[in-house]
């Protein structure tokens, strides 16, 4: 399984998935989340980040 982070995303949080699983970087925002990857049966999951200005507007 390789995880697919948005090229927009803090590289420090892909260092910190990079410890578990393999990362790949590119430019998800147009159609997806800011983290993506295929589970086991075949369907996408993703993630959005969001920052606590974000959540609270």
């Amino acid at each position: 399984m390789t995880i697919l982070v948005d090229s927009h995303e803090p590289e420090l949080i892909e260092a910190l998935i990079k410890q578990v699983v393999p990362t790949h970087r590119l430019a998800l925002n147009p159609k997806y989340a800011d983290y993506m990857w295929v589970a086991v049966d075949g369907h996408r999951i993703q993630i959005e980040r969001k920052q606590i200005g974000e959540i609270l507007s």
